[in-house]
């Protein structure tokens, strides 16, 4: 089932209409940039994120129990 679009994705997505390919392109990117900079995620997930870039996943084939 599709969920109805908000005012906000409705406005988002008249502005890309009549942009070019590449156009279109950029302005995604750049959301992308601003989702992923500016809007704020929640704690625990950026916690975990930032954990994980600074020592990497855990890789070791032992079981639990040694």
């Amino acid at each position: 089932m599709q969920q109805s679009m908000t005012e906000y994705e409705q406005k988002i997505l008249n502005d890309m209409k009549g942009l070019t390919e590449r156009e279109q392109a950029n302005s995604a990117r750049i959301f992308h940039l601003i989702k992923q900079e500016v809007i704020p995620e929640s704690d625990e997930k950026r916690i975990t994120d930032e954990f994980l870039t600074a020592c990497g996943t855990w890789e070791d084939n032992r079981s639990i129990e040694k």
